[in-house]
Formats: structure tokens, C-alpha cells, sequence
């Protein structure tokens, strides 16, 4: 078994157990091509595992009262 499938298993599992999906969010801050590109790569590994993905994608001028207000908002509401 390879550790992609345990993995899968596992998240299988929990989300059995407890009637939720594991999640993984990411925010990006700004338009780099090189993070984009490793977002990309996150969120085919979680959908290959069937993790739940979400980008929180916010301006480079974002100010740190706003990111931390995007954040506390996407938690609030799950």
C-alpha cells in the first residue's frame, strides 16, 4: 500500500467517524507564479485523497487586519 492510499484510508475514516471531510485552506497573498504553481500541486494531491481543498486567494496590498479577518470569516463559517 502505498502512503497516498493509507492516506486516503485515514481520511476515509475520519470522515466516517466524525461526519466531516479533512480540509486543507491555503491563502495566497499576491500573484506569484511559483506559489500558484505549488497550490496547484496541494490541491491535486488532496483531491487525489479526497481531502477538501480551498484557496483563499487575496491582493498583494491586503492588509493584515483584512487577511486575518478573511481567515477568522471561512473558519467561522464552517
Amino acid at each position: 500500500m502505498t502512503i497516498r492510499n493509507e492516506i486516503a484510508e485515514e481520511v476515509r475514516h475520519l470522515s466516517q467517524k466524525y461526519g466531516k471531510v479533512p480540509g486543507l485552506a491555503v491563502v495566497i497573498v499576491g500573484n506569484r507564479k511559483d506559489s500558484q504553481s505549488y497550490v496547484s500541486m496541494k490541491r491535486k494531491a488532496c483531491a487525489e485523497v479526497a481531502i477538501k481543498s480551498l484557496d483563499i486567494d487575496l491582493p498583494e496590498d491586503v492588509s493584515q487586519d483584512d487577511l486575518i479577518a478573511e481567515v477568522h470569516g471561512w473558519f467561522h463559517e464552517r
